[in-house]
């Protein structure tokens, strides 16, 4: 009888293990069914708790300087606007002075009233406009997105035109003759034209270094390790200088004139450019 028993047991054993085996992998293959695979012992597929990937974000702004549309573009209409009124008005705006003797010039200056390059002048109106069209279109071309392009260009655009003015202020203002009022031979309707009488500061030098600095400027801050840099530094100044000087080779501005319109650009352009990174 007991071996009876301990049979019965044992094949009741072996049937529980068969179905167990059986159902093991339908209860496992059931949504949820982790936990209770727990219970005997089995590992359950965990689900991935790995954040996703997060989408690509927008890349931080270049370095520079930043143009305020609005503020800079009507500060540009508004000092060209006015430059360019007073540069059509020096005939009754500045104060004629002469007859003058060339003894009443400083021995810097003196040796530009006799210069006498008829070519000068032309050459000297094609640097400027080489000198301020290439700072526009570099601003606009070494930008990295047209946002900054545009924003760049004005801030040329608006150094130049400051520039203009403070010169067509300071003509005015100091009304000093041209060196060839100073010769001998001075027609006598430009001895009574104010026109004739804007020689302080030079505006052919003090408009395209302002467009040539600001350029540089913003190229240096821009792109720190080009080598681009270098040359927007030395050609456009270099311009602006060739114009000065082509101007005094036809003694139309005396040395003192160049470089003082030189200073002046330089400071007016790079101040610009400075004030709109603060």
């Amino acid at each position: 009888m007991s071996h009876r028993l301990l049979g019965i047991v044992s094949n009741r054993r072996v049937l529980r293990l068969g179905v167990a085996a059986a159902v093991a992998p339908l209860v496992l293959a059931w949504p949820g069914a982790g936990a209770a695979a727990e219970g005997v012992g089995v590992a359950a597929p965990v689900a991935s708790t790995a954040p996703a990937p997060a989408a690509p974000s927008r890349p931080p702004p270049a370095p520079g300087p930043r143009a305020h549309l609005l503020l800079d573009t009507s500060l540009t209409v508004v000092a060209g606007g006015t430059a360019l009124g007073l540069e059509l008005g020096l005939s009754s705006l500045a104060r004629p002075s002469c007859p003058c003797a060339a003894a009443g010039v400083n021995g810097f200056d003196r040796a530009a009233i006799d210069w006498n390059f008829h070519a000068g002048i032309p050459l000297s109106d094609v640097a400027v406009g080489l000198a301020i069209a290439g700072a526009l279109a570099g601003a606009w071309f070494a930008a990295d997105t047209r946002d900054a392009a545009v924003g760049d260009a004005l801030l040329v655009l608006e150094s130049t035109a400051l520039a203009a003015l403070l010169t067509e202020v300071v003509k005015i203002g100091v009304s000093r003759p041209y060196p060839y009022m100073y010769r001998s031979d001075v027609a006598p309707d430009k001895i009574t034209n104010g026109s004739n009488y804007a020689s302080f500061w030079s505006g052919h030098t003090a408009t395209p270094m302002a467009a040539a600095v600001s350029f540089a400027a913003i190229l240096q801050r821009r792109q720190p390790r080009s080598a681009w840099r270098w040359v927007a530094w030395v050609v456009g100044p270099a311009l602006a200088i060739a114009a000065g000087l082509l101007q005094m080779s036809d003694a139309n501005h005396f040395p003192s004139d160049v470089l003082t319109g030189a200073g002046v650009g330089a400071f007016v352009g790079y101040g610009n450019i400075w004030l709109h990174e603060r």
